[in-house]
């Protein structure tokens, strides 16, 4: 049998010669592997070793860092004392995951922990919660530029405690949002509301996934320290909308605007010297995809015409025009064709043909001469 005596103080020898062998490490944890979805997890690296290179993490189980922190500990066993760095992490986790293996380099060694798996059940948002959010649409199925209301209504117990909050709006991906009006806030019972409403359109064909709105809210809490302190920390919980899904379908052929519009033009008068200009406005009033209406600008011979940029502002679309000749002529009507989602009909709306006469000015032989029978 071999003599140990010899081996053993060469061990100890080692071990007084590179402690970073056995009390360099990294173990990592969290505060709680089961959470209800909102619910922050606090993920902490405890590193052991005078040196180390922390990792760069931004996010956890595909969530980003919501706050991080540092702190030392210093513990001792049997008259040993260690000193260790605590790297804490907190995120609010969206599903079930398992979060990697990280890598730290101590003391010139790479140590690897053990990956976590984290549980998140589904949200158990009750009517007496002290905080809800809500989603909700007007319309499920549309059509392609049809306009409707996307109400988003955040409910908060009014003796609830929040001291910050930070709003995720929903993701209107594959919408048009046209507007968005003014919060409006106040109370209904033991509750604060407030109510925004997006007005959107869909901008394609198909099955359009409006993702959940997300508040942030941060309340104090009681915690012990790495001493067994307790101290009052800031946590974080997050509450979700519930999703919605629009259907949106194709205009009829032949039509490229929906809504339910007006149409009117008026001259600012219709006699004019020659070359002098008569200025012309058309405007398109309603409910409807504005944005798509293109240039009323029209080709006409023997006549300057001269267009402004069209205008709108809020359910009104306005064009400016001057015509300019030396001759009589006639500004011909104005055209506005589009679908009618309340009659299921492709509609054509038409202004009247304004006659301009032209002081000194010979008239034209296509001139209706009743046209100006009363100049």
């Amino acid at each position: 049998m071999k003599n140990l005596g010899k081996i053993v103080p060469k061990i100890v020898l080692a071990l007084l010669l590179f402690p970073h062998a056995v009390m360099a490490g990294v173990v990592a944890s969290v505060d709680t592997k089961s959470v209800e979805l909102g619910e922050m997890v606090v993920y902490s690296l405890d590193i052991s070793g005078s040196n180390m290179q922390l990792p760069s993490i931004s996010s956890l189980c595909g969530s980003d860092i919501i706050s991080s922190s540092t702190s030392t500990s210093i513990r001792g066993v049997n008259g040993v004392y260690k000193k260790s760095n605590i790297v804490s992490y907190s995120f609010v986790p969206q599903k079930s995951c398992e979060i990697e293996p990280v890598s730290v380099v101590v003391d010139g060694q790479t140590e690897k922990t053990e990956p976590i798996n984290i549980e998140v059940k589904p949200l158990s948002q009750a009517k007496d919660s002290d905080f809800i959010l809500s989603l909700e649409s007007d319309k499920k199925d549309v059509f392609i530029g049809e306009a409707f209301e996307i109400t988003l209504l955040f409910k908060q117990r009014r003796d609830a405690e929040a001291i910050d909050s930070k709003f995720i709006a929903p993701d209107f991906k594959g919408l048009w949002v046209k507007e968005e009006l003014r919060p409006e806030r106040y109370n209904d019972g033991a509750f604060t509301l407030t109510k925004v409403v997006y007005k959107v359109a869909a901008q394609r064909e198909g099955n359009l996934t409006i993702k959940s709105a997300q508040m942030n809210i941060a309340s104090r809490s009681n915690t012990k320290d790495n001493w067994g302190v307790w101290v009052q920390k800031i946590k974080w919980k997050s509450y979700f909308s519930q999703e919605l899904n629009i259907t949106a379908k194709p205009l009829p052929q032949g039509a490229s605007l929906i809504g339910d519009f007006t149409l009117t033009a008026y001259a600012d008068k219709e006699e004019i010297n020659a070359n002098e200009a008569v200025n012309i406005t058309v405007e398109v009033a309603g409910n409807g995809n504005l944005e798509d209406i293109k240039s009323f600008k029209p080709s006409m011979e023997k006549v300057s015409v001269f267009d402004e940029k069209i205008v709108i502002e809020n359910q009104k679309l306005s064009q400016k025009m001057a015509f300019v000749s030396d001759e009589n002529f006639i500004i011909p009507s104005f055209e506005l064709k589009f679908f009618d989602p309340n009659t299921k009909e492709i509609k054509t709306l038409t202004t009247k043909e304004i006659p301009i006469k032209v002081k000194n000015a010979k008239p034209k032989e296509e001139l209706d001469k009743k046209h100006f029978s009363r100049v």
